[in-house]
């Protein structure tokens, strides 16, 4: 399922910031180049994340996220019109509760029972302490939902493998690289290696299963 990577996310709180940043991603599907460009926001108790993918000959699709101080999603919602989806989550507690449209149904409502584990439906910025921990376990698991199929909820893992030097336009830069893919023996159906900034845990590169890759073009400093 290649689009759970892309899956950069929420909903806007009305509370000050403390700064702006926006990344600039290209992604790469089979050959199909186009980009995926994603706002984040520091907050009083949090951050937000909003991310916009453009294709070219597709609707752009559009995802939102709220998220605690340690990058755990809280909120989430989800738009791409060529899927006919438009979904909206909310964490309470140990359940997780999804309304919208999906499923093919107008005003959709599901409602899965989790469990302690946190829900990092953004990912990309929920490991981002723990791919440059020095402590720690090697392995955590964590909740998400698939945004091209949000009735589908599920436990994903991540690993830590190993520290390396990758290029990324034209510099060298020290990554920590993660396996991240569903939990157990599912991960036959899913898997892919990530890359995060050494130097403070940033999202760099992708390369998930289903011939897709994604790359940081260019980062925009803080406003």
């Amino acid at each position: 399922m290649p689009l759970i990577f892309r899956a950069f996310f929420l909903f806007l709180l009305l509370a000050p910031l403390i700064f702006a940043k926006e990344y600039l991603f290209t992604i790469n599907e089979k050959g199909v180049i186009y980009q995926n460009i994603v706002e984040l926001k520091a907050l009083e108790n949090g951050y937000y994340i909003k991310s916009i993918v453009t294709k070219a000959e597709d609707k752009d699709s559009l995802t939102e996220a709220k998220l605690n101080m340690d990058y755990e999603t809280l909120e989430w919602r989800y738009k791409n019109q060529k899927g006919d989806i438009d979904v909206f989550a909310v964490r309470q507690e140990n359940k997780i509760i999804i309304t919208g449209k999906f499923g093919g149904k107008e005003n959709n409502k599901k409602e899965v029972g989790i469990d302690n584990r946190p829900w990092h439906q953004i990912f990309q910025l929920g490991m981002r302490k723990f791919a440059i921990a020095e402590k720690g376990p090697d392995n955590v698991e964590f909740w998400g939902i698939r945004p091209d199929n949000p009735e589908a909820v599920g436990v994903l893992a991540a690993r830590r493998e190993k520290i390396e030097m990758i290029e990324l336009n034209g510099k060298k830069v020290e990554a920590s690289k993660l396996k991240i893919g569903l939990a157990g023996w599912l991960s036959i159906f899913w898997t892919g290696d990530y890359w995060f900034r050494r130097s403070d845990g940033l999202y760099l590169k992708a390369v998930p299963t289903g011939g897709v890759t994604a790359e940081l073009a260019e980062e925009i400093p803080g406003k």
